[in-house]
């Protein structure tokens, strides 16, 4: 028993998981799954994310290394049953250790079954898709979305606030003859010491989330931003406009 430990212990260790996400009998689609190594003193460990398919099917493995075993479990976040989407519904599932495996290729396959997430508790999660500065949301940070042009000044199509939990949700729309190059831009202090000015940080939206019309059939999840680790580019001008 001592030498099996010694070949677990202390090497890479790893986990697979998969399983199926039911929404009241109907497979659950886009749902985030993540992997993580859950630790005692220190924040856990995500080793691994993706989302489930069109049949609410998941396959997910993920390495760690630490002295000990790891502690492997994984978190769901989805809305199923949720009313109002803000925010997400996170349920998470502890991995058992016979399932960790040492070395970087898993062993064996966890079966997590089929899902019925209508059935789980209801615990809202805010903090995985939203803005945060060194661990906690952040507040009243402004969010622009603009269509961004080659030889003119951007075109400034919407603009809102996070909340007290650090979320936002902004859409807007513009009139173009070509397609339009949708990008947005985050407004922040996190982690200035002298609150002269403002950061800023730009994301290009990918065009397969731009829509045709009026209405947006697709949401681009921007997911957790952690402020304090983007570049601190500071912006003295656009916040005001």
């Amino acid at each position: 028993m001592a030498g099996l430990a010694a070949t677990v212990y202390g090497n890479d260790q790893s986990v697979r998981v998969q399983g199926y996400l039911r929404c009241e009998g109907k497979p659950y689609a886009d749902a985030r799954v993540k992997l993580f190594d859950k630790d005692t003193f220190t924040p856990d460990d995500k080793l691994a994310e993706t989302k489930t398919d069109s049949r609410g099917y998941f396959d997910i493995q993920g390495v760690g290394h630490e002295v000990t075993r790891l502690n492997a479990k994984f978190n769901l976040y989805h809305r199923c049953g949720m009313t109002v989407p803000v925010c997400y519904y996170k349920n998470s599932f502890k991995i058992p250790f016979d399932y960790v495996t040492s070395g970087q290729n898993p062993d064996k396959i966890y079966d997590a079954g089929t899902i019925e997430l209508s059935l789980l508790k209801k615990d809202r999660d805010c903090i995985n898709n939203l803005l945060t500065c060194d661990g906690e949301p952040y507040t009243d940070a402004r969010i622009k979305i603009y269509d961004q042009d080659t030889y003119t000044f951007d075109d400034k199509l919407a603009e809102a606030t996070t909340d007290v939990n650090g979320f936002f949700d902004l859409q807007g729309s513009g009139d173009e003859d070509e397609p339009i190059t949708f990008k947005y831009n985050i407004y922040h202090r996190c982690g200035m010491n002298v609150h002269i000015c403002w950061y800023k940080s730009s994301w290009k939206i990918p065009a397969n989330y731009v829509n045709v019309g009026g209405n947006t059939s697709k949401i681009y999840d921007a997911q957790e931003t952690k402020l304090e680790m983007l570049k601190k580019d500071r912006d003295c001008f656009n916040f005001l406009n």
